[in-house]
């Protein structure tokens, strides 16, 4: 019986983690300037908004951290009922595709 609730646990501690870490990953992308030196000595600021990939990266971790909000009741739910929730066929095949698109 315990290694039966053990994967419903580890499922959603994961997820939480997962969560957690995207958050902090969103937080430093935003927050982080570099200072940078040209060969005549002037100084700029880089943020994430000067470079193009940034942004995409930025994208990315907010939709991977809607994902996992999304996701999160779920396991919930699996921990506390030990069952997946499943309605025709649905819940497996979001799952599936959805973490084939999550980074």
């Amino acid at each position: 019986m315990a290694s039966s609730r053990a994967i419903p646990i580890a499922t959603i501690l994961l997820r939480i983690l997962t969560f957690i870490l995207l958050a902090v990953a969103t937080v430093v992308l935003v927050t982080d300037k570099v200072k940078s030196k040209d060969v005549f000595g002037n100084t700029s600021e880089i943020t994430f908004k000067d470079i193009r990939a940034y942004r995409y990266v930025l994208a990315a971790s907010v939709i991977g951290c809607a994902y996992t909000l999304i996701q999160i009741p779920f396991a919930v739910y699996w921990v506390a009922t030990s069952k997946r929730m499943i309605h025709n066929d649905c819940l497996p095949n979001f799952d599936f595709y959805g973490d084939k698109v999550s980074i």
